[in-house]
């Protein structure tokens, strides 16, 4: 069985040649005020935290990120999404002051006879709001989003399928059917706040299945709303040269840069908020590496309902 490498060779490409020719454009609804960025802004701002008997503490003097568990550690921002609506704007202006560049991080990853192209994009916050415009009565929000696009290729580098993640599970679609620019650049709508994805714009009710959105925050939208809805518009477009602003590659592996190999979540608390009320929602993000379709590429998209 052909690893990465032999598969590339095989193809006479360079895995960035490869990136570069399948690199998504990505829509976004015209109120997101978040984009896909680099980290290093947000690293820059965090503070690396601990789980003591206590709870989640400081750690003094901050160190370099660690690469090993346990304790349980986080990255802590110094804004906090218990505020609501009003939170947006100090994540918002934490970001123009560090100006971080648009980014997309590409992996190029194999398992049988399959090639996954995996881009995976930052957002420094996530505020989804049950309703448009935002009325700031039911909402969820957490630090940190890491979202995905996977394109699937045979070994010969045939694309197959394009997978979106979508909250804790994702939707695929059969290549033949997925919007394209260019011929060769998947085009996928990012919701408003939850930066789900989707290949169409429109209003999509949330999967919120245990496996796929936590269970206490599904029962407390389930009773607060009469539809859970993700929001996608045809607002600003990122990706490659030509297709709206730059977004430049950036090749990861497991170990490089060094923060793929954090073992912590990239974020405080997830929050729900309804009837007045904050409510714990979980965890909240682990990083690309710890994800379930970092470990298996292509079965995870494969697995995906059909979108």
């Amino acid at each position: 069985m052909l690893g990465t490498a032999a598969m590339l060779a095989a193809l006479a490409l360079a895995p960035s040649a490869l990136l570069a020719r399948f690199q998504p454009v990505t829509v976004l609804h015209p109120a997101e005020p978040f984009t896909p960025v680099a980290v290093e802004g947000f690293l820059a701002d965090a503070q690396l935290q601990s789980l003591t008997a206590t709870g989640w503490t400081r750690v003094e003097p901050q160190p370099a990120l660690p690469a090993a568990s346990p304790p349980a550690w986080r990255l802590d921002h110094p804004c906090s999404p218990d505020t609501g609506l009003a939170s947006i704007a100090c994540y918002a202006a934490s970001e123009a002051q560090r100006r971080p560049p648009s980014v997309v991080y590409g992996a190029v990853r194999a398992a049988g006879n399959r090639i996954a192209l995996q881009y995976w994009y930052w957002y420094t916050y996530d505020f989804w709001d049950g309703s448009f415009p935002a009325t700031d009565e039911v909402w969820q929000a957490h630090e940190g989003d890491w979202e995905a696009i996977t394109v699937l290729l045979t070994r010969r580098g045939a694309p197959l399928l394009v997978g979106v993640s979508e909250h804790s599970c994702g939707k695929r679609r059969a290549w033949r059917s997925v919007p394209r620019w260019r011929g060769t650049h998947p085009v996928v709508h990012v919701a408003l706040g939850s930066h789900a994805g989707s290949f169409h714009a429109g209003e999509w009710p949330i999967d919120l299945r245990p496996e796929c959105y936590p269970p206490t925050g599904a029962a407390l939208l389930r009773a607060a709303l009469l539809a859970v809805l993700d929001r996608m518009g045809a607002g600003r477009r990122f990706g490659p040269p030509g297709s709206g602003r730059t977004t430049r590659i950036v090749r990861v592996t497991a170990t490089s840069p060094g923060w793929m190999t954090f073992p912590g979540f990239w974020g405080g608390d997830n929050v729900f908020h309804i009837g007045g009320r904050n409510f714990d929602g979980g965890d909240p993000p682990l990083g690309p590496a710890l994800h379930a379709q970092w470990r298996d590429p292509v079965a995870v998209p494969l697995s995906w309902a059909a979108g």
